[in-house]
């Protein structure tokens, strides 16, 4: 059943064929001018000179000039344009020159080396597994310490990545060609990462990195919280926390629909750091076509003006791994699935990305992925969200409360509840819009 509303054709070609997608386009390269050591408190990141033209030194940031609109962040995650102060950047001191410890959002700053933070209490490890007092680190949700041991079971019998309490942690074996192995958290738990670049479209900071462990390399985005744009309608928490949640949950279901995603210390600060996948954009996912009605193995979405007075059907196609993703998406009550958030491989394999706006307690599913609307669920999809109950009860529940606030996972289990009784896709919804804009 497609969507009621109508839309304009952004980002997409009539034809039958998609416009490309730039979700995950080459990244600027940028470059550190200081390092957030306390010289400069913002670590003011800058365009680097391209390659064979002479470095120049980058011209300093003006936190008075908007970058994109007043009280949004700077590029460099200084001083927000609408005069806040913004975290220390681990100098242990504001930009405004105070020392407190503790930095706007009630978290405190970094140990300057120490061990002990301003508040008497110890730091986190960056990226050792131990922390300067010699006592091991927390696992950000993915069950792997960064010292490689798997984290305690909290009474359950089970550990956070599934495991009995009494089975002996895994070590590191040769790279895969399969994201989400053990191998794949270990090294974005435990990889050193070095900025290349940033990816200048994203609403966010998103800053594309090299990640290294153990002569293991890969490239992954890392999203610091510190540049995050403050969201009326998503007022807890952060995005990068969501972004590990959706990932846990789509862990759970068996179906890996989300790249290996874990919370970790960066060069920018506490992120959510993403194994980068490289996308086939030869199989086409969606279409605009002026015909009457979708051909066969594709699905209305939603009726597209294309100019002219001329309109045409935006579709996607009647893919099973887009069914299942429609799935997870009304399970983790998505706000945003693009088009650009669609990733298919060249080893047919499909993941979606960009969880920040999801898991709210009110319906804000907002969606490309209507073509199932009112159908009744696979059997295969029923009894995996008949599993995820069972997990949001235990082990799976204690992890995302970690992340996520008690409301949000109450509403989580209350929507895997009300899937499983009406055993059909969600309906849109008549207070939210449907679509997402752009849609790709």
């Amino acid at each position: 059943m497609p969507a009621s509303e109508r839309v304009p054709a952004s980002g997409l070609t009539p034809g039958g064929a998609p416009a490309p997608r730039t979700a995950r386009a080459a990244a600027e390269p940028v470059t550190r001018t200081t390092p957030p050591d306390g010289t400069t408190p913002d670590g003011t990141v800058a365009d680097a000179p391209p390659p064979g033209a002479a470095a120049t030194a980058a011209p300093p940031h003006d936190p008075a000039t908007p970058d994109d609109g007043p009280g949004t962040p700077d590029d460099g995650f200084g001083t927000p344009d609408d005069g806040a102060q913004t975290p220390d950047a681990g100098t242990g001191t504001r930009n405004d020159g105070a020392g407190t410890g503790i930095r706007n959002d009630g978290t405190h700053t970094p140990d300057g080396g120490t061990g002990i933070r301003n508040d008497g209490t110890h730091t986190p490890d960056a990226g050792t597994g131990t922390r300067n007092d010699g006592t091991h680190t927390p696992d950000g949700g993915t069950g792997i310490r960064n010292d490689g041991a798997h984290t305690p079971d909290a009474g359950t019998g089970t550990r956070n990545d599934g495991t009995a309490a009494d089975t002996p942690a895994p070590t590191d074996s040769p790279a895969t060609d399969t994201p989400g192995t053990p191998d794949d958290l270990t090294l974005l738990v435990r990889g050193e990462l070095t900025v290349e670049g940033r990816l200048r479209e994203a609403s966010n900071a998103v800053l594309y990195c090299v990640i290294s462990h153990e002569g293991r390399t890969a490239h992954c985005v890392y999203k610091p919280v510190a540049g995050e744009r403050p969201l009326w309608d998503f007022p807890d928490g952060d995005l990068a926390s969501r972004e590990v949640a959706a990932y846990l949950v789509s862990e759970a279901t068996g179906w890996d629909l989300v790249p290996p995603t874990v919370l970790r210390d960066g060069p920018y600060g506490r992120g959510m750091v993403q194994l980068w996948i490289d996308s086939d954009d030869q199989q086409p996912l969606l279409a605009l076509v002026e015909d009457d009605e979708p051909a066969p193995g594709w699905k209305a979405v939603v009726e597209a003006e294309v100019g002219e007075g001329r309109t045409a059907w935006l579709v996607h196609a009647d893919d099973a791994r887009l069914r299942r993703l429609s799935v997870l998406d009304a399970v983790i009550n998505n706000a945003d699935r693009k088009g650009g958030h669609l990733l298919p491989t060249v080893a047919g394999r499909l993941y979606g990305i960009d969880h920040g706006v999801t898991f709210h307690t009110e319906d804000k599913l907002r969606t490309l992925l209507w073509g199932w609307a009112g159908e009744p669920l696979t059997e295969e999809a029923a009894g995996v969200l008949g599993r995820l109950s069972a997990d949001l009860a235990g082990p799976l529940g204690e992890r995302l409360a970690a992340l996520l606030t008690a409301a949000e996972t109450a509403a989580l289990r209350e929507r895997v509840t009300a899937l499983l009784a009406d055993g059909r896709h969600p309906l849109p919804g008549g207070d939210w819009p449907s679509i997402p804009w752009p849609p790709v």
